[in-house]
C-alpha cells in the first residue's frame, strides 16, 4: 500500500496525499481497505432534465471500499458509467459535475478527461465545484463548457507528484543492508534503500514532468486556451474561486449548487420548450432568433436567385451565341425589369416575326434588329438602367421572364 502511495504518480493536492500517507502509515487504513469490490449499483440523478454526477473524495480508476473523509469515493469507471448513462438518456437535456475531490490517482485520468471531452460535443456538460476541484479532479472539470463555483470553493492544484521514502538510515539501525540484483541500469533505481543522487532524482521526475505536459494540453484544449496561457495557471497552487475565476480556471462564482443548477436549466430550456413557450419566456432571444432566421433565409434565397441567374444567361449564350449572350448578362445583372427591356423595343420599334417571312429575309431582318437593338439597350444601359426603387431583388421566374423577353427581342 505505501509503495502505491510513495512510488506512484498522483495528480492530488499535498495536504491529501499526506493525509493518507499518515493514515496507511497510523495502521489506519490497511491494504484489504484497498481491495477492489464490484461497488454499489448507482441509479442516476436527474433534476428537471439535468443529470447530476457526484466526484468526490480521493479518485480512483476502480472500484474500491475505501472512504476518504467520510466521503463516498468516487472512481473513473464508476464517473464514466454515469455519464454514458446521461448520454444515453433521451430526457436529460444537460450534464453537471457535482465535484469534491482533491484529485487521485493518475492512472486512467487521461483516459476519462477525453471520454468528457467527447461527451461535451453530445450533450451540453457543466461542472461545479462544491468545496474543492483539485489536481486530478480539475482535470475531469475543465472538459465542462462552464465552471462555476461559491467564494470559498478551492480550484487549481494543476500538477503532478509522488513520494520516494529513503529507508536507508532506518535499516542500517536495524541492522539491514539491502542489494539489489538487476538486469538493466534502471531496475532498481531510486529505490527506497538508498538516498536519491541526481541522475536517479531526474529518472524518477522524468514521467512526472510527461504527465505534467498531458495535463497541460488537456486543460488547454477543454478550456479552449492556448497552451502558454494553461502553463500560467498550471503552478501547483490552489486558489479560492474568485481568484481563480480571474486567471480563467472557472467561468463564474455561484452562490451555491442550487442557483447554479436553476442557471443551467433556464439556459438549456429554450432548446426543449415549444415554441409559443419560448416567445413568452424570452421574447429577446425570440426577436434575435427570429431576425437570424430571416438573415439566412435571404442569404440562401439570394444565392438560388444567382445560380437559376447563371442558368438562364448560360442558356441564352448557347441560342444567341457567347457575344450576344454576355451582353444579355450584362443587362441583366444591371436590373433590368422585364417592362423596361419590353419599352426598350417599343421605342426602337422592333418588328414582330411572322410566320409568313421567308427565311432569307428573316436571316437579315435578325441581324440588323438584333444589333438596333442591342446597342439601344446598351446604350440605356450605360446611361442608367436600374430596378424600379423599392423593387424587390429578381426571383427566378422574374429571371426567366426577363430572359424570355430578351431572347423575343432579339430573334
Amino acid at each position: 500500500m505505501l509503495e502505491r502511495l510513495h512510488g506512484r504518480p498522483w495528480a492530488i493536492t499535498t495536504d491529501a496525499h499526506e493525509a493518507i500517507v499518515a493514515m496507511v502509515e497510523s495502521g489506519k487504513i490497511d491494504a484489504s481497505t484497498f481491495a477492489v469490490s464490484e461497488g454499489a449499483d448507482m441509479e442516476l440523478e436527474i433534476s428537471d432534465s439535468i443529470a447530476v454526477v457526484r466526484i468526490s473524495g480521493a479518485l480512483q480508476k476502480e472500484p474500491s471500499r475505501f472512504y476518504y473523509w467520510m466521503e463516498r469515493e468516487s472512481t473513473y469507471a464508476q464517473i464514466r458509467g454515469e455519464v454514458q448513462a446521461a448520454l444515453s438518456d433521451s430526457g436529460v437535456k444537460a450534464i453537471c459535475l457535482k465535484v469534491s475531490s482533491p484529485g487521485g490517482d493518475v492512472d486512467g485520468i487521461k483516459e476519462l478527461s477525453d471520454f468528457l471531452h467527447r461527451a461535451s460535443s453530445v450533450k451540453p456538460l457543466y461542472a461545479f465545484a462544491d468545496g474543492q476541484m483539485c489536481s486530478a479532479a480539475y482535470w475531469l472539470g475543465s472538459a465542462a463548457k462552464e465552471i462555476a463555483g461559491p467564494s470559498t470553493a478551492q480550484v487549481g492544484s494543476i500538477g503532478v507528484r509522488a513520494m520516494h521514502v529513503d529507508r536507508s538510515k532506518a535499516q542500517e539501525k536495524y541492522g539491514y543492508k539491502i542489494t539489489y540484483l538487476t538486469a538493466g541500469k534502471y531496475k532498481a533505481m531510486g529505490n527506497a534503500s538508498e538516498p536519491l543522487d541526481k541522475e536517479s532524482t531526474a529518472y524518477l521526475l522524468h514521467p512526472l514532468n510527461q504527465i505534467y505536459t498531458i495535463f497541460i494540453d488537456d486543460v488547454a484544449r477543454n478550456r479552449g486556451v492556448c497552451t502558454d496561457k494553461a502553463l500560467a495557471m498550471a503552478d501547483g497552487k490552489v486558489f479560492l474561486a474568485q481568484e481563480a475565476l480571474e486567471i480563467g480556471l472557472i467561468d463564474r462564482v455561484e452562490e451555491s449548487f442550487d442557483t447554479f443548477l436553476t442557471r443551467i436549466k433556464e439556459k438549456e430550456e429554450v432548446f426543449v420548450m415549444e415554441y409559443g413557450e419560448f416567445q413568452a419566456k424570452h421574447p429577446d432571444l425570440y426577436t434575435k432568433a427570429i431576425a437570424e432566421g430571416k438573415d439566412a433565409a435571404k442569404t440562401e434565397a439570394a444565392s438560388m436567385v444567382s445560380a437559376e441567374a447563371e442558368r438562364i444567361m448560360g442558356i441564352a449564350a448557347s441560342v444567341l451565341g457567347k457575344e450576344t449572350g454576355d451582353k444579355l448578362t450584362a443587362l441583366v445583372s444591371s436590373g433590368a425589369t422585364v417592362a423596361q427591356i419590353e419599352a426598350f423595343g417599343q421605342v426602337l420599334g422592333t418588328p414582330a416575326a411572322t410566320p409568313e417571312a421567308t427565311e432569307t429575309d428573316e436571316a437579315g431582318k435578325e441581324s440588323a434588329s438584333r444589333q438596333k437593338i442591342l446597342e439601344g439597350l446598351q446604350a440605356n444601359h450605360s446611361n442608367g438602367v436600374n430596378p424600379e426603387v423599392g423593387a424587390d431583388t429578381p426571383n427566378g421566374d422574374d429571371l426567366e421572364k426577363q430572359a424570355t423577353a430578351l431572347v423575343g427581342l432579339v430573334s
